[in-house]
């Protein structure tokens, strides 16, 4: 059994596994995010539990650890190469006492509660001074009394939606009702997250063999499944398949509470690792026995029915999902007294990707007094590394022993410590490729480093004392599929490092994408470049992975995103899957620099850039030119010598040369006598000055260049969305900002008319140079006899400092513009003082096009709904094709007159929805026009005037009958 003591926990276990280095930029136990949790330990009340997490990082940095639904924050400092212990827990161990107590810390990390949704991970993040992410490893424990286990973490980075359980068949020397079952965890690792899973023993809450479905998840929350305290098979949840939907990332945690390996032979501990996605498992393992053991457990746990499993080269086992393997594994012992491996290794492998766990058994199935269940992940050799730092640790129980097993293919190239142990390795019995080694490291509780300089290995470490044992994978480096880029590697479970590691391309090198596919399951990819640009590539399963290679030049330089889909069937049981690749990488272009030096006739011959120049004649002046390439993406020189003959002693320190079309930052480099660079960010003119002397020539070397900036142009950087709004023949008023050093240049705004293009040319407010970093100013985009719509555009400037690569014009572009050109107001009319009216077709067209004459009815929109607006509220009571408006009754019974601003939505019969500008009414009239004269009472004659007619509509005895109501000729209801 375990001891209580874990004074050198954090310095043993997992400090541990410190570093591992990467192959190929695989995603390992290093990370800067993780998610973990800890699951139900052994519901003992007389002892208390302890969970403590482990950090180490080759960097200083500050790590976070949270939960985000309570108020517990902490930030740790953790020094480069030395292990920090954050105690999360230390209390009773009883599920319910122990969730209390940490709700009121808020320190809520333990999962216990049965298939409900709950807010028990912790988040864990990790920046540098500079606060960007840094790597770190990270390593859960869980201790108590006689019971304790530890692993390492995954960061979200290398974590998947796929997964099957690997836990135990529980028992317990105490008797059936001591069994503690066995269980797992499930945490989601972004929002919205639902998992299907099917267990296959009954939990606490459902059948087996069925689909049970997670509520939706949010990131952070845990799902937790427990069998209950079931023994023997009807408590082993191996086998168990968990299925994110939509691709969501979740972390997957497993074990049992306690229980004893083999099952029901003592002694029991607690088992507690996380879960590896189903994308990293492998096909080729070498196993080897324990060290002063006489046997160890296996469990090989398939992915697919009917794989077949080899022990050097002889099938030893074919899974059977219906009958022999229903639980998807198959055990078998190796060791002396085992099936395989009897002489210390074997190498297997398995028709499809399996996961193989190595468990240390219980003391009384060695017949050993010392030794305790532990678990480990054996790493497939396509998971291998090139260094690892690890710790052992020691007990009160006892001395304890400690070991190393190693498996490598270049056995001379490892060293431990910095020395070499070749002598210690043999070749793998079954594969004469690979040679491992069961190394002891002593009974001290110390550090110690692998290492192949130029090679790969795997390794394991373990320990034994009385009642004790402790075992762990010496890191891991999953593999995902992979592409690579002018040799450079990206993978699918790389994305934690994919911008941190960008690597850099010249602009119009060939660069080739490449997909790596050892196993030829891949059948397609789809290249996008990142750049616009993208191109399928097919092949056959059975042809070369040479048919999906496709090269590619980029003309621009930048940053660029590109990615490749790759589509596949699993080689052994073909079901199609795909795969996303992302890379992140930078192209560069190199700078044309004017240099002129002045050296004397004793300075030749003279060398600048690995290129020789000698005079004609040393007594004569001469001007040599040359152009020099640096090698790769570096600048290209256009080298001016002025030559000074040994009779000539004047020099000319007036000369300015230019360095053209520099954007970020100029580079004046040294010469070949060992002048050190300068870097300068601003514009203007540097010299940089160099003094040669001897006998018969005193001269000086001038190096002036003068930077210019290209144009920097933006588009109201407060307005995100870049969305506008405007009345037809009036303008737009855009803000915009420059680069003070650049001159702004002519504009002009291009915007799409249907399939079409056009320009309108737009003045920029020139400013001077105030000293401030950037200018502004206002773009008037006149809109004069623009047909009112929807139109998106950019506004193009043209760079006068700057051109492109080809000497055409350079100009600097805008994010794209949205600009609503909405009707005149006069669109619509007021009538009586009461009503407004949209014109009818054909006047509409009048006043868009003012070529068009009054009754051209070709020339309109016809309009087949209307929405009006009064003060920016929607007027709801009218229908929707009702051109004509008239205000709300008055308490007389009429009419009240227009007050407030109105406009109208109108949509047209192509569907365009496009508002009116607005008017503005007061009582009744436009506040700028003269008031009507009052109206007359209805009974009374205006005596002004004798024509007859007049005084009948001055009597206002015209009637007009509209919707079954009577109106005099003023809008006015009169029924």
């Amino acid at each position: 059994m375990k001891t209580q003591l874990k004074l050198l926990l954090l310095l043993a276990l997992f400090a541990g596994i410190l570093f591992p280095q990467r192959l190929h930029a695989q995603a390992s136990t290093e990370g800067s995010d993780f998610w973990v949790t800890f699951l139900q330990a052994d519901q003992d009340n007389n002892n208390n539990l302890q969970l403590e997490l482990t950090i180490t990082s080759r960097h200083d940095c500050e790590v976070t650890i949270e939960n985000i639904y309570t108020t517990y924050s902490e930030k740790v400092q953790v020094k480069a190469n030395i292990s920090t212990t954050v105690r999360l827990y230390d209390g009773d161990v009883r599920a319910t006492q122990a969730r209390n107590d940490m709700n009121s810390t808020g320190k809520v990390c333990y999962a216990v509660n049965s298939e409900q949704a709950d807010n028990c991970a912790l988040h864990v993040t990790a920046k540098d001074a500079n606060n960007k992410p840094v790597d770190i490893s990270l390593f859960a424990s869980t201790y108590k009394k006689a019971t304790f286990d530890a692993t390492n973490v995954l960061p979200t980075a290398s974590l998947r939606d796929d997964y099957i359980i690997q836990t135990y068949t529980p028992s317990d020397h105490g008797g059936v009702s001591s069994t503690q079952g066995s269980h797992f965890a499930i945490i989601a690792a972004e929002d919205n997250v639902v998992v299907d899973y099917w267990p296959t023993v009954a939990t606490t809450g459902h059948a087996a063999n069925t689909m049970v479905t997670t509520p939706t998840l949010q990131k952070g929350q845990v799902w937790y499944v427990w069998t209950g305290k079931k023994d023997s098979v009807a408590g082993d949840l191996s086998g168990t398949k968990v299925k994110a939907r939509d691709n969501k990332k979740i972390a997957v945690f497993q074990g049992c509470p306690h229980t004893n390996i083999p099952y029901q032979i003592k002694q029991r501990d607690h088992i507690f690792s996380q879960a590896m996605p189903t994308i990293y498992w492998g096909s080729n393992f070498v196993l080897t026995a324990s060290k002063d053991r006489k046997k160890d457990i296996i469990r090989v746990l398939a992915l697919y029915d009917n794989t077949d499993v080899f022990i050097n080269d002889e099938k030893v086992h074919t899974f059977n999902f219906n009958s022999t393997d229903p639980k998807q594994y198959w055990e078998f012992i190796i060791g002396e007294n085992g099936w395989y491996a009897e002489d210390g290794s074997c190498y297997l492998t398995t028709s499809c990707p399996c996961a193989v766990h190595l468990f240390i058994a219980s003391q009384n199935f060695d017949g050993v007094s010392n030794g305790d269940p532990a678990m480990l992940w054996v790493n497939p050799i396509e998971q291998r590394i090139d260094q690892i730092t690890f710790a052992t640790y020691n007990s009160l129980n006892g001395t304890t022993e400690h070991y190393t097993n190693i498996v490598t293919d270049k056995p001379k190239l490892i060293t431990l410590d910095g020395d070499s142990i070749e002598n210690e390795f043999k070749m793998v019995n079954g594969n004469s490729k690979y040679y491992y080694a069961q190394v002891s490291l002593g009974n001290a509780a110390t550090s110690h480093t692998l290492k192949s300089d130029g090679g790969y290995f795997i390794a394991h470490v373990y320990g034994f004392t009385d009642n004790e044992s402790y075992g762990y994978s010496a890191g891991s480096a999953t593999v995902g599929r992979e592409i690579q880029i002018n040799s450079v590697s990206f993978r699918s479970d790389d994305d934690n490092n994919r911008i941190k590691n960008a690597p850099t391309f010249c602009i119009n090198d060939t660069l080739d994408f490449v997909p790596l596919n050892s196993d030829g399951s891949i059948y397609q990819v789809l290249w996008d470049f990142g750049d616009g640009t993208s191109t399928f590539k097919s092949k056959k399963i059975d042809e070369d992975i040479e048919l999906l290679k496709i090269s590619h030049e980029y003309t621009s330089p930048g940053w660029y995103d590109a990615k490749a889909i790759l589509y596949g069937e699993e080689h052994c049981t073909h079901p199609a899957f795909t795969d996303t690749i992302l890379t992140t990488f930078r192209v560069v272009r190199p700078d044309t620099l004017d240099e002129t030096i002045v050296l004397c006739a004793s300075d030749f011959p003279y060398t600048f850039m690995g290129k020789t120049f000698n005079m004609k004649d040393k007594n004569v002046d001469e001007v040599i030119k040359d152009t020099v390439q640096d090698d790769d993406c570096s600048n290209v020189y256009r080298l001016t010598i002025q030559a000074l003959g040994q009779k000539n002693t004047d020099i000319d320190l007036d000369t300015v040369y230019t360095q053209e079309q520099r954007q970020d930052r100029a580079l004046i480099p040294g010469d070949d006598r060992g002048n050190s660079p300068e870097y300068v960010y601003t514009s203007g003119t540097y010299t940089r000055t160099y003094n040669r002397k001897n006998s018969t020539c005193d001269s000086v070397v001038n190096y002036s260049v003068t930077i210019i900036k290209c144009l920097d142009f933006k588009v109201d950087e407060d307005n995100p969305k870049k969305e506008y709004t405007a009345c037809r023949n009036e303008s737009a008023d855009i803000p915009y900002s420059h680069d003070r050093d650049g001159n702004a240049g002519r504009a002009f705004f291009e915007f799409t008319i249907g399939d079409s293009r056009d320009t309108i040319p737009v003045t920029l407010t020139q400013l001077k140079d105030d000293g401030i970093s950037r200018v502004s100013g206002s773009i008037d985009l006149p809109l004069t006899n623009i047909v009112p719509g929807h139109y998106q555009g950019v506004i193009k400037v043209l760079d006068l400092n700057c051109n492109n690569n080809d000497g055409t014009p350079q100009y600097a572009v805008s994010d794209t513009i949205t600009i609503s050109v909405l009707y005149p107001s006069d669109i619509f009319k007021a009538k009586f003082g009461n009503s407004l009216s949209v014109y009818n077709p054909g006047y509409g067209g009048n006043k868009i096009d003012p070529d068009k004459k009054d009754g051209d009815a070709n020339n309109g929109w016809k309009f087949i709904a209307y929405q009006w607006y009064k003060d920016d509220q929607k007027i709801d009571s009218l229908t929707a094709q009702d051109p004509l408006y008239y205000t709300p009754y008055n308490e007389e019974g009429r009419h009240i007159k227009l007050e407030g601003v109105y406009y109208v939505e109108l949509t047209r019969e192509d569907g365009v929805k496009l508002k009116s500008c607005s008017q503005t009414f007061i009582d009744g009239k436009h506040p700028e026009t003269k008031p009507a004269p009052a109206a007359q009472d209805e009974e009374q004659n205006d005596s002004a005037s004798s024509n007859t007619a007049q005084k009948i509509l001055q009597n206002r005895q015209i009637r007009i009958l509209r919707d079954g109501h009577t109106y005099n000729i003023y809008g006015q209801k009169v029924d």
